[in-house]
């Protein structure tokens, strides 16, 4: 017969545990993906996948910053990244190297669409290490265009 006493006792325990360490390695680490990143035996992450850049004016340039972060103890190699649209631009020249435990920023040109609306538009970073690819959103929305037609005279 199953004890239930000692198996509740040793979920509580183990989930006890389990959070501790989580609590203590955000504390020492920092972000909960860099946790996640670290647990999962990931070499890279992006502290913040998704930019928001609001409201835009059609046409508006935008310059986009993802951090990378390299939690190996390599250094890491960034090989290209791919955008779903024209819209956006990679910056920085590829390959570019990442030294072991350090950060940097990836930074994309962003150039809004001439509709009105909401967007969502994807950048896909590829690295030499697991993993090899990881996506970012770009969301925001553009404003019309002023009717310049409709001035008073």
């Amino acid at each position: 017969m199953l004890n239930y006493r000692w198996l509740l006792r040793s979920c509580l325990l183990s989930a006890f545990v389990l959070s501790i360490l989580i609590l203590g390695s955000r504390i020492l680490i920092g972000s909960p993906d860099k946790v996640i990143a670290i647990l999962k035996g990931d070499g890279i992450f992006v502290e913040n996948d998704v930019a928001d850049l609001g409201k835009l004016r059609a046409n508006e340039e935008r310059v986009i910053n993802f951090v990378v972060a390299n939690t190996s103890r390599d250094s890491i190699k960034i090989i290209n990244t791919k955008s779903s649209c024209s819209c956006t631009v990679a910056i920085p020249a590829f390959p570019v190297t990442i030294e072991r435990h350090t950060k940097m920023f990836l930074k994309f040109s962003f150039h809004a669409p001439e509709m009105a609306g909401s967007f969502t538009e994807f950048v896909e970073i590829n690295s030499d290490v697991r993993p090899t690819r990881i996506v970012c959103r770009i969301i925001g929305s553009v404003d019309p265009k002023p009717v310049s037609w409709l001035k008073n005279p």
